[in-house]
């Protein structure tokens, strides 16, 4: 997937000048966004497989895992807990898990 978005990225505007190649644009990625990939993926695969509707906000939510990097988030959202528990354990806690650490 990292090679696909390099290559899109090379091809777009953002490197009309073509400084860069592929390869160091491919390079350049900080694993930032690996625990949105993972999840959005998961979700997706399972929803086809099982042949259900995606439901609408979902993606939404889940664009909220873009953001994440090392930190770890706190939901009670459904999506979180049923997708991401179970890859991150350790990015994900309740609220009412983050209330009694406080």
């Amino acid at each position: 997937m990292c090679i696909k978005m390099a290559e899109d990225l090379y091809d777009s505007k953002l490197n009309d000048d073509k400084k860069r190649t592929v390869e160091e644009i491919a390079n350049s990625y900080n694993g930032k966004i690996d625990v949105f990939l993972i999840v959005s993926g998961i979700y997706a695969l399972t929803k086809v497989s099982r042949k259900q509707q995606l439901s609408r906000n979902d993606f939404n939510d889940l664009y909220h895992l873009m953001y994440i990097d090392d930190d770890t988030l706190i939901s009670d959202d459904n999506i979180f807990n049923n997708y991401m528990a179970e890859v991150f354990p350790d990015k994900i806690i309740t609220c009412e898990e983050f209330i009694a650490k406080m």
